[in-house]
């Protein structure tokens, strides 16, 4: 008799809710970074080839 790994499958499954919760996580955790090392938020109008 020999032992064989079994197969394990996951079914994932993503609503808009969750992603919009996760997403909104991550930016936070992005902005908190970036104020640590003193760079603020800019607004989306700016026009970096001024």
């Amino acid at each position: 008799m020999s032992i064989t790994p079994q197969k394990i499958c996951y079914l994932v499954v993503l609503n808009k809710q969750f992603l919009t919760q996760l997403a909104s996580g991550v930016l936070v955790q992005i902005e908190q970074a970036l104020r640590q090392i003193d760079i603020k938020h800019i607004g989306s109008n700016t026009n970096y080839l001024d």
